[in-house]
């Protein structure tokens, strides 16, 4: 009976009841912690898209959804929290900008003496970057890219690091370019080597299915080798000096063209214009005279006798002294014509003492 007694006295210790009441309260805050910090764990989750974003969840790396909803657009949405699942966001519509200066030489100018640079005598391969172009001549250029992600799926799916993938196929492309280039064509036309290179560049990029398009690709700078810049950029210069004195030429052209086409083209109006007036003349003239002819041919006597007054009326006033003779007038008739004898006599010099 010793033991049950003991039991029982057990059972009925304040200090036992007392620990079991503890432990039954610490466990009831534990449940609530638990729970709290399960509810902030999946709370965790939620996350927001904002606008001109598109986001994808990645569990265990592996893009999560169909082909219709692996796209989450602009909102609020859950997933399972970090490390179960990340969530990828990346800018649509964007403008990304990638600057290339692996063709640029980074070797140092070398002091001199005299405390001037000097450019080195040589091209180290090693640590300056350069391309061949078409002729084996040495090139260097600084390039910038600009781009846009058009297909969110393929920019993550078909890479774990699509910059790096994009920058090694753009420096690729300016390879191939600069090779289909003679070094006077790349320095001298290099809007059409950048126009080729984008449209190279982004076939490949379509090819490749990279979710990437090009908006534009920019020639920061382009030169030759630093050992024969000088020689190149007077070969340059006599180009463009030329190629100025043919514009200057053909500009000159043009403006005489146009300005002898529009002394031409005055010319004709006023020859048209005067061929219509004589022509409104003549027929003018000639309806007048078959008037004339007409009256004549009526009444002859007449029509002489008025026409032969009409015109002594028009000469009145033109002349200073008017003869009129008739047929009928038999006489002498003596006419001087300078009444003023002094009017134009030479007089004679008189000679000087």
């Amino acid at each position: 009976m010793l033991p049950t007694k003991q039991l029982n006295a057990r059972e009925w210790d304040p200090a036992s009841e007392s620990l079991a009441e503890a432990l039954k309260l610490s466990l009831r805050i534990l449940k609530w912690i638990m729970a709290l910090l399960i509810i902030l764990f999946l709370g965790s989750g939620i996350f927001m898209v904002e606008q001109h974003e598109v986001a994808m969840v990645l569990r265990f790396g592996k893009i999560q959804g169909t082909m219709a909803d692996r796209i989450l657009k602009p909102g609020l949405h859950w997933t399972w929290p970090y490390p179960l699942s990340e969530v990828v966001k990346l800018p649509m519509g964007r403008v990304h900008t990638m600057k290339l200066d692996g063709f640029w030489y980074r070797e140092p100018l070398v002091a001199s003496k005299g405390n001037q640079e000097k450019i080195p005598d040589t091209l180290d391969p090693e640590t300056e970057g350069y391309c061949l172009t078409a002729d084996a001549n040495i090139i260097h250029s600084q390039w910038q890219v600009r781009y846009t992600i058009s297909d969110a799926y393929l920019y993550l799916a078909k890479s774990n690091d699509p910059q790096t993938l994009l920058q090694n196929i753009v420096e690729e492309t300016i390879v191939e370019a600069m090779a289909g280039f003679p070094i006077h064509d790349a320095l001298g036309r290099s809007d059409d080597l950048r126009r080729l290179l984008h449209l190279k560049l982004q076939d490949k990029l379509n090819y490749l299915e990279l979710g990437m398009e090009i908006q534009g690709l920019d020639i920061i700078q382009i030169a030759p080798a630093r050992q024969t810049k000088d020689a190149f950029e007077s070969v340059l210069r006599a180009e463009r000096e030329q190629e100025k004195k043919i514009e200057e030429g053909k500009n000159y052209r043009t403006q005489l063209l146009n300005k002898a086409q529009a002394e031409a083209s005055t010319l004709v109006a006023q020859a048209n214009n005067y061929a219509l007036e004589i022509q409104k003349e003549a027929e003018s003239d000639a309806r007048y005279f078959a008037m004339l002819c007409e009256e004549y041919r009526r009444h002859p006597e007449i029509f002489k006798e008025e026409r032969y007054q009409k015109i002594a009326e028009e000469i009145h006033d033109k002349v200073q002294e008017l003869f009129i003779l008739h047929e009928q007038q038999q006489r002498e008739l003596r006419i001087q014509l300078n009444r003023n004898p002094e009017l134009y006599r030479v007089k004679p010099q008189l000679k000087e003492d």
